[in-house]
């Protein structure tokens, strides 16, 4: 109860409109309780749809780009890396092949003399030179370049060089200081082979590339020796690669080879001596990739089911409640996915591992799996490719049948999306709920403050009254109070 001595000041009104508007506020609080609830919902769909999603592209990345070729990886080892590497795809063939390496692709080359830096005798009087630079079957460049006939044989070869390196023929060009006062000009192929050989021809009666020793008096090839110019391989044949594979020797203008062996990469680095024996190239199943596919697969599998088990449950010493306990279609997506991975594939070939146990994978009581058996795993690669696609990648395997449970999840508009929507379409509502409330709140907290601000006048008056009565003498003197529990004034003897 307020006495009069206390109702008449402004803070005593503050504390009993604030009691007031608390009692009426908890509807307010109820449903700002039932928004955060919700918005904790959304959020933990929007967690829950990222999982799922990670799964899914997981399994699609078995379906669509084939389980072949992530769980049926193959390695190539090559027993000398030093005369070649090699690499294989999922189509390699399992097996062993021989290779001897006779000789390895060259880039053709062509040099000039060796000319004396200072001298000015290839300038001759000075003037256009010109040439042409033709590679296998491309068109022929022409180059022209001006010189004077003070230039030195220096400053030639460098104008010549960067005539060339600015041209379109494929070719690089570069000066050399093969000693202290002497250059040479190279000019050499982009590319290896045969079918990439430098033809140089000096235009409009020219001698500039016979006079520097590139090529004869006739303008053609001819073979360098020591510091006389010329081709580094006057016969074109020897730019080629040569190797012999399993008994078949083989020719090829690059020393990376791809369509010998079907899905397989060789890589020449080196010629063999004559009484070399041949080196072997082993094609086998790459166990450890395809390991890691598989235990990529199960993370992202267990992620979600981790994922489903926190949220669906009841914790049996708080009693509280997953976020999506009670919820089917949440439920019902745990059992389907538990249902499939420890179920038999009806669709595998006759004698491949019909489910995940029997290729070392196992199940434990809460739904996750775990790769416990390496050994069966590793027995069950031996057995060729298809022992593990089979499993996954067939019309009813794992992956398939794991893509499909989920697609309507994680797509966009599906259940996951529709559900969200659907939550945030209740905060919308509620927020418009809180927000008439909250009008109508603050006009009842003005009525009320309104009402006391009279009661308070009132009392102050009473007081005035009171304090009067005791002034003029003893009598039946009465104390007025006011009972905030009632809302009425009360005389007090």
């Amino acid at each position: 109860m307020a006495y009069i001595s206390s109702i008449t000041n402004q803070p005593s009104i503050d504390v009993l409109v604030n009691r007031f508007m608390e009692i009426e506020r908890a509807p307010v609080k109820k449903m700002e309780s039932k928004r955060e609830d919700i918005s904790k919902r959304i959020t933990s769909l929007t967690d829950l749809k990222t999982k799922l999603k990670t799964l899914y592209d997981r399994v699609k990345s078995f379906t669509e780009i084939g389980a072949e070729k992530e769980l049926g990886a193959k390695s190539a080892e090559s027993s000398n890396t030093t005369i070649f590497t090699a690499q294989a795809d999922y189509t390699a063939t399992l097996g062993v092949n021989t290779l001897f390496v006779s000789q390895i692709a060259k880039n053709d080359t062509v040099v000039s003399d060796r000319i004396t830096s200072s001298g000015t005798d290839i300038a001759g009087s000075g003037g256009t030179v010109s040439f042409s630079i033709t590679v296998g079957s491309e068109s022929a460049v022409t180059i022209s370049v001006e010189v004077d006939a003070a230039d030195t044989n220096s400053e030639v070869l460098t104008k010549i060089k960067n005539a060339i390196n600015n041209s379109e023929a494929s070719v690089s060009a570069n000066v050399i200081s093969d000693t202290s006062t002497t250059k040479r000009l190279t000019i050499v192929s982009d590319e290896t082979g045969s079918s990439n050989a430098i033809e140089i021809k000096d235009l409009n009666g020219g001698k500039f590339l016979k006079d520097i020793g590139m090529v004869n008096g006739y303008g053609t090839r001819k073979s360098a020796e020591g510091t006389s110019g010329g081709y580094i391989e006057s016969d074109i044949s020897n730019l080629n690669a040569i190797f012999t594979l399993s008994g078949i020797q083989i020719e090829s203008n690059s020393n990376e080879i791809t369509d010998v062996l079907t899905g397989v990469t060789l890589t020449l680095k080196k010629a063999q001596s004559e009484d070399d024996q041949p080196e072997t190239l082993v094609i086998t199943q790459d166990e450890e990739t395809v390991k890691e596919q598989i235990q990529a697969f199960i993370k992202d599998y267990n992620d979600v089911i981790k994922y489903l088990n926190e949220n669906t449950s009841v914790n049996p010493t708080t009693y509280k409640r997953g976020i999506f306990t009670g919820d089917f279609t949440i439920r019902q997506l745990k059992i389907n996915l538990r249902t499939i991975v420890s179920g038999n594939v009806s669709t595998v070939e006759s004698g491949n591992p019909a489910n995940l146990t029997e290729i070392g994978i196992s199940i434990d009581r809460s739904g996750l799996l775990s790769l416990e058996d390496e050994d069966e795993f590793s027995e069950a690669l031996e057995e060729g490719t298809s022992a593990i696609t089979d499993l996954f990648d067939s019309a009813q395997g794992i992956a398939v049948r794991i893509e499909d449970e989920l697609e309507g999840f994680v797509t966009v508009g599906g259940t996951i999306d529709d559900a969200r929507s659907a939550s945030n379409l209740k905060i919308r509502n509620i927020k418009k709920r809180e927000s008439s409330m909250e009008t109508r709140l603050r006009m009842k907290e003005t009525n009320l403050r309104r009402k006391f601000a009279e009661l308070q006048k009132t009392l102050s008056a009473l007081t005035s009254q009171r304090a009067l009565l005791r002034k003029f003498g003893p009598g039946n003197i009465y104390e007025f109070g006011y009972d905030s529990g009632e809302n009425n004034l009360n005389l007090l003897g």
